[in-house]
């Protein structure tokens, strides 16, 4: 009798929440129909254009937030691989590359993490409206010729997905501000 009663209110909840979603969903697919660059978590900032071949993504660093080292890794890993994709540079060094040293032409791409919530991907499955994993982070774009170039970038997994998910979205999103200003 308790087990047909938890089903039951499992699935009773479960309709509350595809009803709940449904308007959710109409504005996702709004969303999705405006262009790329209006749905990326990007935050403004002076626009710079670079010209170089070369680029060296350092790896990121905690600013009084702490990370778990599987995220820290995972970011670092996506954005390279995520940078190597936009296929704008002869050279994406990782950082500590000697050869990056040699290279007069490289433009730094520092990344400081400047929030961290871990969700829960057991909550995100549960609700809509619980369990969200998300990142801020500040980037800096550092070229020998001149100034650099400071932006806020997030990266979010809200409804579906593990909680290391976050990490591919922010280098997406890291990799749209480097392509924007190259």
């Amino acid at each position: 009798m308790k087990r047909a009663l938890l089903i039951a209110f499992v699935l009773a909840s479960a309709v509350l929440l595809s009803v709940q979603a449904a308007p959710q969903a109409a504005s996702t697919e709004k969303k999705a129909a405006e262009p790329a660059a209006s749905t990326r978590k990007v935050r403004p900032g002076k626009l710079k254009m670079f010209s170089s071949s070369s680029i060296q993504v350092l790896e990121f660093r905690s600013v009084n937030v702490k990370v778990p080292a599987q995220f820290e890794m995972a970011m670092y890993e996506n954005t390279i691989d995520e940078v190597e994709k936009l296929g704008k540079f002869k050279n994406v060094y990782r950082d500590g590359d000697k050869r990056a040293d040699a290279d007069p032409d490289v433009v730094k791409l520092r990344i400081s993490i400047v929030n961290f919530k871990e969700g829960s991907a057991r909550k995100r499955q549960v609700t809509t409206v619980a369990g969200a994993t998300s990142v801020r982070v500040s980037l800096r774009l550092e070229d020998p010729k001149g100034p650099a170039l400071e932006k806020e970038v997030e990266g979010a997994v809200n409804l579906m997905g593990e909680n290391l998910t976050v990490t591919r979205d922010l280098a997406k999103n890291i990799a749209v501000v480097v392509d924007e200003h190259f």
